[in-house]
């Protein structure tokens, strides 16, 4: 019997995280939401990003981030060097609304060697019938 219900919570738990994986996909730009390197910004220890919002709607976001590496085709999730440690503050991003937002990962995964990265964010939608799904966009860049 504890076999039984063992598996079906393990079976449960695997179809939940499909569920979240699919509806949390990682993107560069989703329903005119986008996320980009301000020109003559990037280095390798930060940059400064335009998050532009043509969506409709308003968002909301909050100040952690994180950075994948590609690699062989596939991005993977740097190891932070120290922990992120940020107040709970949440942004909003009005429709129509261009934000700069600066980024610096020096402290969290120290400079960033030669490749090909992406910064991921975690936004929201906050109103109409959509509020609060949550989805995440994120920005390419190369550090030569």
């Amino acid at each position: 019997m504890k076999n039984k219900i063992l598996i079906a919570v393990v079976i449960i738990i695997i179809f939940g995280f499909m569920i979240l994986v699919a509806n949390n996909q990682i993107g560069k730009s989703i329903d005119k939401i986008s996320l980009i390197v301000k020109k003559d910004t990037l280095s390798n220890t930060g940059a400064t990003f335009i998050f532009t919002n043509h969506s409709g709607s308003n968002l909301s976001y909050g100040d952690f981030f994180w950075i994948e590496k590609e690699e062989d085709g596939k991005w993977h999730r740097l190891e932070q060097i120290n922990p992120f440690n940020s107040l709970a503050i949440l942004y909003m991003i009005k429709a129509g609304e261009q934000k700069e937002l600066r980024i610096d990962w020096e402290e969290i995964y120290q400079s960033l060697d030669t490749g090909k990265y992406r910064v991921v964010k975690e936004v929201s939608f906050r109103y109409g019938n959509q509020n609060g799904k949550k989805f995440y966009i994120s920005a390419e860049f190369t550090i030569e």
